[in-house]
């Protein structure tokens, strides 16, 4: 698997959602449009690195 920069980028973006999803407080900063985009997100990435 090649290193993507785009790719290092979304892994770092779902790596911060992810830590304000665990802190409850991610409807706070972001619409609630994104923010259920974001909540798969993450998992589906750590699959993939993994």
């Amino acid at each position: 698997l090649e290193y993507d920069p785009q790719f290092g980028v979304l892994a770092n973006t779902a790596k911060y959602l992810n830590y304000y999803i665990i802190n409850s407080i991610p409807s706070k900063i972001i619409n609630l449009e994104i923010d259920s985009i974001y909540v798969v997100l993450p998992s589906f990435i750590t699959n993939l690195i993994e």
